[in-house]
């Protein structure tokens, strides 16, 4: 019990958790805003883009890699979302479906040149996020979409906090999309190396 303990207040993590706890009381004793659920909205709602790209490269560094090329996935799903809903009329799940897997053919682009021809993660993805923000631009001739649809700029809404409505950008969901190559890069690459990492076995 001992060992077990001194192991888990020795860690980074248990630091951090614990000024990330201790913060948080001090905000909330010394003012009577900070704990209260608009804020934790709001909090949400700030925070939410980076959180979910962030989800998507821990997988990769969790397998003992790095991706660099993670924001051109997001902007590639983005574009293709507001294209085929804006420029093409199509329905918002349809077209959300068609980002995500747009995600995950990029992502598995990745780790098929990773994995399969031993090329190091770092050196792929900053040559694919070079190709794929070219391929973007290329093919998109640099025009940006408006006249977005109002569900998609002023948010979908999803609960009421004391008598203010508040919701969650869908532009956030479509930045979500690109978590979904996450995916692949786990069947393809983070099952391997991150079994070795971990010791469970020698090969896969």
């Amino acid at each position: 019990m001992h060992r077990v303990l001194r192991a888990l207040f020795g860690r980074t993590e248990t630091a951090l958790a614990a000024a990330i706890v201790a913060t948080a009381i001090v905000f909330s004793v010394t003012s009577p805003y900070f704990l209260t659920m608009p804020n934790l909205v709001d909090l949400v709602e700030a925070y939410s883009v980076t959180t979910i790209l962030a989800a998507g490269v821990f997988v990769v560094l969790v397998s003992g890699g790095i991706d660099i090329s993670f924001t051109a996935t997001a902007s590639a799903a983005q574009y293709l979302a507001a294209y085929l809903i804006v420029r093409q009329g199509v329905p918002a799940v349809p077209a959300l479906a068609v980002s995500a897997l747009l995600g995950i053919a990029l992502g598995s682009i990745n780790a098929l040149l990773t994995y399969h021809l031993r090329v190091v993660s770092i050196i792929v993805t900053i040559a694919t996020a070079s190709i794929y923000y070219a391929l973007l631009i290329y093919f998109t001739n640099a025009e940006e979409i408006y006249n977005l649809p109002d569900w998609w700029s002023n948010g979908i809404s999803f609960w009421t906090c004391q008598g203010r409505m508040s919701a969650q950008r869908l532009k956030t969901v479509t930045f979500a999309l690109s978590a979904a190559r996450a995916i692949s890069a786990t069947m393809w690459l983070g099952a391997s190396a991150a079994a070795k990492l971990a010791g469970i076995a020698n090969q896969i």
